[in-house]
């Protein structure tokens, strides 16, 4: 006779099995009740905090993310979460200014550092952190230091470099313990030393706790903040407003960066396969040349940001297309304008040129018919052109919800992959490749994927699959495809395979979350 177990007992082991399966979460749940008594205060012991609420979709993508990432790290970093839509817990939000949810915080000895706008990706994640792990700043002693420092810096053309000047690193030292401060804060978005050569400092222009700003696409000297440096709130601002290049590309990760510039912001929307984002840049030079003190110039695409378009009044068919978004200028309103015209760099002269003299009138995005109205009467000449020229499109306008088909090339070989990647990166798409060799519906579902979704990426198909496993370690005799993109900042390329079916919606899925 087998031995059986009672259905109390079975009851009670299921009960704690689960207790333990909760208890061994990387995870810990916090509220404001027990939040500082939990998260380790020692010197250097990183915290990080996740902020969510239950209703919240997108804090269901995030969760597994997060969990095994605090997986992955554990014992190196304390991970923590936090119910943010608790009324016991509003306090934090308002202390931390969370706009939304989620939202993830770096705290360094138990205070907030650092905020993290980047994608929800294991490996970028992980760099975030781990940058926080090391120092946040390197020390110069010479002029020797320097200039490797800043010809190091340069390599990264979308990476300023700051300086700050102070004899000696000490912590008691206000102006330094708020530089210090700040390289903590804006880790991910520069490169920061400590210059301790008094004479190198003075030859620069610079006085004791000044801080130098050196933009690797200026050819200008550097710019140097005078200001008092132990005041974070001002030099933080006076670096944001500067440490930008001319005109950047807007995305959804780096967007509440560009905001918090305290700049307007003048936002040409564009169709990145129709209209690289290199060629809508050079459309705003001129713009950047007369206005780069006054305004923030960025180009971003009409298919990430189509419901913004929406919300504005705007097509997002219609492009290029150009609003002013004062709801982030230190000195305006909640207000967005529309430019009249946006197809030259004289157009978006003149746009920016009416709003700073007062000239444009706002639109209400809050209101759509008062909206609709305005947009009417800002297409005297233009917009009712683009319209037609979109029903008469010979070349797939009208299919695939009014964007072009992307375009989809047969890759044979190495060179051919290689030259693919180098085009489609350097325009800051994201890349597809994918080896079918089965034909029939998994083929039809990779067509369907081109055909129909994200014309901001670029697709290629590999006709031989032993290359593709060459060069990503893909199966070599069935469905595979790998998504390959490089960060904007760090010029580093990522590539992150498939493994799961091509039919259903697990494809689309994939793509959806990591392009």
């Amino acid at each position: 006779m087998s031995p059986t177990m009672s259905p109390r007992l079975v009851t009670l082991c299921l009960a704690c099995f689960f207790t333990v399966s909760a208890l061994s979460s990387p995870v810990t749940e916090v509220s404001v009740a027990n939040f500082t008594s939990l998260i380790p205060h020692g010197k250097d012991e990183l915290t990080f905090l996740k902020l969510y609420a239950p209703e919240c979709e997108q804090c269901d993508i995030l969760a597994p993310i997060f969990e095994e990432l605090a997986q992955k790290l554990e014992g190196k970093f304390f991970f923590a979460q936090i119910d943010g839509s608790d009324q016991e817990n509003e306090k934090l939000m308002e202390d931390l200014n969370i706009p939304g949810f989620p939202a993830l915080f770096v705290f360094k000895e138990g205070k907030p550092i650092a905020e993290y706008f980047g994608l929800w990706v294991i490996s970028d994640m992980e760099a975030f952190l781990l940058r926080h792990k090391e120092p946040t700043f390197v020390v110069l002693t010479s002029e020797a230091d320097l200039d490797a420092f800043v010809k190091e810096s340069s390599e990264k053309p979308n990476f300023p470099a700051m300086v700050g000047c102070f004899e000696k690193q000490d912590e008691e030292l206000e102006q330094f313990a708020a530089f210090k401060k700040i390289s903590e804060q804006m880790l991910m978005d520069g490169t920061f030393a400590v210059l301790t050569d008094k004479a190198v400092c003075e030859h620069l222009g610079a006085n004791a706790s000044s801080i130098v700003l050196y933009r690797p696409w200026a050819k200008a000297s550097p710019l140097i903040f005078q200001g008092p440096t132990y005041d974070l709130d001002q030099a933080v601002s006076w670096i944001n407003k500067r440490r930008h290049p001319p005109v950047s590309v807007l995305t959804m990760g780096n967007a509440q960066q560009h905001m918090s510039r305290g700049l307007p912001l003048l936002v040409l929307f564009h169709h990145p396969e129709s209209q690289p984002a290199a060629q809508m840049q050079q459309l705003l030079s001129p713009v950047a040349e007369q206005h780069h003190e006054d305004l923030a110039l960025v180009t971003t695409s009409n298919v990430t940001f189509a419901s913004t378009m929406t919300d504005f009044g705007l097509s997002s068919q219609v492009v290029p297309q150009a609003v002013v978004d004062a709801s982030g200028w230190e000195h305006g309103n909640n207000h967005v304008y529309v430019c009249p015209r946006s197809t030259t760099s004289e157009d978006l002269s003149s746009c920016a040129k009416d709003f700073l003299a007062g000239d444009l009138q706002p639109i209400n995005p809050e209101d759509d018919s008062e909206l609709k109205g305005e947009h009417e009467d800002l297409d005297p000449e233009g917009l009712d052109d683009h319209d037609e020229a979109l029903d008469d499109d010979e070349e797939g306008m009208n299919d695939a919800d009014d964007y072009p088909t992307p375009e989809v090339e047969d890759l044979s070989s190495e060179e051919m992959i290689s030259t693919f990647l180098k085009k489609h990166l350097s325009e800051q798409m994201s890349v597809v490749l994918a080896h079918v060799p089965e034909g029939g519906e998994k083929l039809d579902e990779w067509h369907a994927l081109h055909r129909y979704m994200f014309p901001f990426i670029a697709y290629g198909t590999v006709t031989d699959g032993t290359l593709l496993s060459k060069l990503y370690s893909t199966p070599e005799n069935s469905a595979a495809a790998v998504l390959v993109k490089q960060h904007k900042e760090h010029s580093e390329v990522q590539h992150i395979l498939y493994d799961g079916d091509f039919l259903g919606d697990s494809l689309w899925d994939w793509v959806r979350e990591h392009a």
